[in-house]
Protein backbone atom coordinates (compact mmCIF):
# COMPACT_ATOMS: atom_id res chain seq x y z
CA UNK A 1 0.00 0.00 0.00
CA UNK A 2 1.14 3.95 -1.13
CA UNK A 3 -0.12 6.92 -0.27
CA UNK A 4 1.03 9.69 -2.55
CA UNK A 5 0.60 13.51 -1.45
CA UNK A 6 1.07 16.62 -3.29
CA UNK A 7 0.88 19.83 -1.50
CA UNK A 8 0.61 22.94 -2.48
CA UNK A 9 3.05 25.50 -0.73
CA UNK A 10 1.76 26.17 2.72
CA UNK A 11 -1.03 23.87 3.13
CA UNK A 12 0.82 21.88 5.62
CA UNK A 13 0.78 18.62 3.33
CA UNK A 14 4.52 17.98 4.77
CA UNK A 15 3.26 17.67 8.07
CA UNK A 16 0.03 15.63 7.16
CA UNK A 17 2.20 12.86 5.16
CA UNK A 18 4.83 12.65 8.05
CA UNK A 19 1.87 12.17 10.51
CA UNK A 20 0.39 9.88 8.49
CA UNK A 21 3.50 8.08 8.13
CA UNK A 22 4.25 7.98 11.79
CA UNK A 23 1.01 7.16 12.59
CA UNK A 24 0.52 4.19 10.26
CA UNK A 25 4.41 3.28 10.77
CA UNK A 26 4.98 3.07 7.45
CA UNK A 27 8.12 4.27 5.81
CA UNK A 28 8.31 7.95 5.22
CA UNK A 29 10.29 9.00 1.48
CA UNK A 30 10.59 12.98 1.38
CA UNK A 31 13.54 15.08 0.24
CA UNK A 32 15.49 14.14 2.54
CA UNK A 33 15.01 10.65 2.15
CA UNK A 34 14.87 10.76 -1.53
CA UNK A 35 18.47 12.49 -1.48
CA UNK A 36 19.98 9.99 0.40
CA UNK A 37 18.63 7.19 -2.04
CA UNK A 38 20.01 9.16 -4.81
CA UNK A 39 23.17 9.78 -3.26
CA UNK A 40 23.55 5.77 -2.70
CA UNK A 41 22.97 5.29 -6.56
CA UNK A 42 25.62 7.71 -7.18
CA UNK A 43 23.61 10.64 -8.10
CA UNK A 44 25.42 13.96 -6.89
CA UNK A 45 23.25 16.40 -4.47
CA UNK A 46 24.03 19.53 -6.61
CA UNK A 47 21.94 18.20 -9.32
CA UNK A 48 19.53 16.82 -7.13
CA UNK A 49 18.76 20.66 -6.14
CA UNK A 50 18.83 21.60 -10.18
CA UNK A 51 15.68 19.57 -10.64
CA UNK A 52 13.73 18.66 -7.21
CA UNK A 53 10.45 20.05 -7.36
CA UNK A 54 11.30 23.06 -9.61
CA UNK A 55 11.51 23.73 -13.35
CA UNK A 56 15.16 23.38 -14.58
CA UNK A 57 16.87 26.51 -16.19
CA UNK A 58 17.04 26.56 -19.66
CA UNK A 59 20.18 25.11 -19.63
CA UNK A 60 19.58 21.96 -17.83
CA UNK A 61 15.54 22.20 -20.05
CA UNK A 62 18.28 20.93 -23.05
CA UNK A 63 20.77 18.62 -21.31
CA UNK A 64 20.41 14.71 -21.15
CA UNK A 65 20.41 15.01 -17.38
CA UNK A 66 16.96 15.29 -17.42
CA UNK A 67 16.22 11.86 -18.31
CA UNK A 68 19.13 10.86 -16.47
CA UNK A 69 17.12 12.45 -13.37
CA UNK A 70 13.88 11.43 -14.12
CA UNK A 71 15.17 7.76 -14.73
CA UNK A 72 17.14 7.87 -10.82
CA UNK A 73 14.10 9.44 -9.33
CA UNK A 74 11.54 6.72 -10.59
CA UNK A 75 14.04 4.14 -9.68
CA UNK A 76 14.65 5.11 -6.61
CA UNK A 77 11.06 5.80 -5.72
CA UNK A 78 10.36 1.84 -7.08
CA UNK A 79 12.85 0.56 -4.29
CA UNK A 80 11.68 2.73 -2.03
CA UNK A 81 7.69 1.44 -2.38
CA UNK A 82 9.10 -2.36 -2.58
CA UNK A 83 10.23 -1.68 0.89
CA UNK A 84 6.65 -2.18 2.44
CA UNK A 85 3.75 -0.15 2.85
CA UNK A 86 4.56 3.69 2.85
CA UNK A 87 4.06 7.68 2.21
CA UNK A 88 5.50 9.69 -0.66
CA UNK A 89 5.41 13.05 0.06
CA UNK A 90 5.89 15.25 -3.62
CA UNK A 91 8.45 14.67 -5.86
CA UNK A 92 5.41 13.53 -8.99
CA UNK A 93 4.47 10.54 -6.87
CA UNK A 94 0.98 10.61 -8.22
CA UNK A 95 2.08 10.32 -11.53
CA UNK A 96 4.64 7.67 -10.71
CA UNK A 97 2.26 5.57 -8.89
CA UNK A 98 -0.87 6.75 -9.67
CA UNK A 99 -2.14 4.01 -12.38
CA UNK A 100 -1.18 1.28 -9.77
CA UNK A 101 -3.20 -0.48 -7.37
CA UNK A 102 -2.62 0.21 -4.21
CA UNK A 103 -1.87 3.61 -4.63
CA UNK A 104 -3.93 6.46 -3.24
CA UNK A 105 -3.54 9.92 -4.30
CA UNK A 106 -3.78 12.41 -2.17
CA UNK A 107 -3.67 16.34 -3.25
CA UNK A 108 -3.22 18.68 -0.01
CA UNK A 109 -5.10 22.20 -0.98
CA UNK A 110 -6.15 25.36 1.21
CA UNK A 111 -7.42 29.06 0.61
CA UNK A 112 -4.42 31.30 -0.58
CA UNK A 113 -4.59 33.32 2.41
CA UNK A 114 -4.62 30.99 4.95
CA UNK A 115 -1.27 29.55 2.91
CA UNK A 116 0.32 32.85 3.28
CA UNK A 117 -0.52 33.08 6.76
CA UNK A 118 1.00 29.28 7.31
CA UNK A 119 4.07 30.29 5.28
CA UNK A 120 4.39 33.27 7.55
CA UNK A 121 4.53 31.83 11.02
CA UNK A 122 6.85 29.21 9.97
CA UNK A 123 9.14 31.24 8.36
CA UNK A 124 8.75 34.71 9.99
CA UNK A 125 8.57 36.74 6.65
CA UNK A 126 6.28 39.72 6.50
CA UNK A 127 2.93 39.17 4.26
CA UNK A 128 4.72 40.43 0.92
CA UNK A 129 7.66 37.75 1.37
CA UNK A 130 5.56 35.02 2.15
CA UNK A 131 2.97 35.25 -0.73
CA UNK A 132 5.81 35.41 -3.23
CA UNK A 133 7.44 32.62 -1.57
CA UNK A 134 3.57 30.56 -1.90
CA UNK A 135 3.42 32.14 -5.44
CA UNK A 136 7.45 31.12 -6.10
CA UNK A 137 6.99 27.61 -4.78
CA UNK A 138 3.36 26.20 -6.64
CA UNK A 139 5.22 27.83 -9.76
CA UNK A 140 8.18 26.09 -9.47
CA UNK A 141 6.22 22.56 -8.63
CA UNK A 142 3.72 23.29 -11.68
CA UNK A 143 6.63 23.71 -13.93
CA UNK A 144 8.40 20.70 -12.58
CA UNK A 145 5.47 18.50 -13.37
CA UNK A 146 5.18 19.75 -16.86
CA UNK A 147 8.39 19.51 -17.41
CA UNK A 148 8.98 16.48 -16.53
CA UNK A 149 5.49 14.40 -16.53
CA UNK A 150 3.83 17.16 -18.98
CA UNK A 151 1.12 17.11 -16.55
CA UNK A 152 -0.84 20.03 -14.52
CA UNK A 153 0.01 19.17 -11.55
CA UNK A 154 -2.96 20.95 -9.91
CA UNK A 155 -5.18 18.91 -12.05
CA UNK A 156 -7.96 16.94 -10.05
CA UNK A 157 -8.10 13.92 -12.21
CA UNK A 158 -4.84 12.84 -10.97
CA UNK A 159 -5.60 12.64 -7.38
CA UNK A 160 -8.12 9.87 -5.78
CA UNK A 161 -8.65 12.49 -3.02
CA UNK A 162 -8.21 16.20 -2.59
CA UNK A 163 -8.57 17.21 0.94
CA UNK A 164 -8.80 21.31 1.40
CA UNK A 165 -7.71 21.65 5.19
CA UNK A 166 -9.85 24.97 5.82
Amino acid sequence: MMVTISRQAGAGGDEIARRLAGELQWNFLDKEALERLLAERGFPKAEVEIFDEKKPGLWHRFSAERERYLHFLKMVSYEFARRGSCVMVGRGGQLIFGNLPGALCVQVVAPLQKRIEATREKLGYDERRARHVVHHEDNERAGFHRFFFHAHWDAPDLYDLVINVE
